[in-house]
């Protein structure tokens, strides 16, 4: 798991695997959000479903919210902002690699839904 900060309450990791969870809690993570579509790089990468589970069982909230890795919408960006907002943080959002996370995250500011400084 490689996490990388965008703000004070907003992070991205590469793809994260049920055991990495229990470590993002203990780092007093409160949501996490799944850009990577279920299936993108075969049967070795871990279903979302799975990674829900393991945040529910940790107190943590989960969103799928799946896009592609080299298009994201603006409509792809309205959606990352509501989420944004309304998780509680801090929030993490990953993908394969964090780009698209990183990508879609920079999408809602270009679009001016969202303050990274300003989300509490």
């Amino acid at each position: 798991m490689q996490l990388y900060w965008l703000s004070d309450n907003v992070g991205v990791s590469d793809q994260l695997y049920p055991e990495n969870l229990f470590e993002l809690s203990r780092l007093g993570i409160k949501s996490v959000i799944c850009n990577r579509p279920d299936g993108e790089s075969g049967p070795d990468q871990p279903t979302a479903h799975a990674v829900m589970l393991a945040t529910e069982k940790l107190g943590m909230q989960f969103v799928f919210h799946p896009v592609q890795s080299n298009f994201q919408s603006n409509e792809d960006a309205a959606k990352m902002a509501e989420h944004l907002n309304k998780l509680p943080k801090p929030v993490v959002a990953y993908c394969r690699s964090g780009g698209r996370s990183t990508a879609l995250i920079g999408l809602t500011q270009q679009l001016q839904l969202i303050n990274l400084q300003g989300l509490e």
